[in-house]
């Protein structure tokens, strides 16, 4: 999925302090916790990249790169027992989470981001 070891450097890099980022917020939810990690990770990797985060992964290959993770056992167990795993699977979710990170508007986000609300969840 990832050419290069520069590339897979950064991408290895972001990814895993978005995910231990998302750890230390108050999430609900497996869908909390993705949502979280995404937005980490990428607002990490946009800075690593000069904001041009498709230099080095394209928003297609992210969203599998994320499937990936998520459907494979990569979100933490404590997160998933709590629910909001999405009815749809993953993939639909993550490409939408991934709209917003790379500049496309969405809906569901906003959605999320007033269920953290309601769960009185740090934005």
């Amino acid at each position: 999925l990832l050419q290069g070891p520069k590339t897979r450097s950064k991408v290895y890099k972001a990814l895993d302090s978005g995910r231990r980022a998302a750890a230390q917020e108050e999430v609900h939810g497996a869908e909390d916790f993705a949502q979280q990690w995404i937005s980490h990770s990428m607002r990490l990797l946009k800075a690593d990249t000069q904001g041009y985060p498709e230099g080095v992964l394209t928003k297609d290959v992210a969203v599998n790169v994320f499937c990936m993770i998520f459907e494979g056992g990569g979100l933490p167990e404590a997160r998933t027992a709590e629910g909001g795993v999405p009815e749809t699977g993953w993939h639909p979710w993550v490409s939408e989470a991934l709209d917003a990170a790379y500049g496309a508007k969405t809906s569901k986000l906003k959605k999320v981001s007033a269920t953290r609300a309601t769960y009185g969840a740090a934005p």
